[in-house]
């Protein structure tokens, strides 16, 4: 049986299908949580608001982008 995702993972997922979708803008926190079946409450618990959400998804595209920046070990 595969492992459950964290519901934190899961609403990062979630606002990044939403986010591409509808754009950053139109997407609330409601939205989000309306989406995943979860009430907002149990959001905030995880994300203190949606810049926050914004803030982790960036922080994780940044981290998968400079792994593939980063030069092979033995290189100069």
């Amino acid at each position: 049986m595969a492992p459950r995702i964290k519901t934190r993972d899961r609403i990062a997922q979630a606002s990044l299908e939403l986010f591409n979708a509808q754009g950053e803008r139109s997407v609330t926190t409601n939205h989000i949580a309306t989406h995943l079946g979860i009430s907002p409450g149990n959001l905030y618990y995880h994300y203190p608001n949606k810049q926050a959400i914004i803030a982790e998804l960036f922080a994780e595209y940044e981290s998968h982008v400079e792994s593939f920046l980063r030069l092979p070990e033995g290189r100069v």
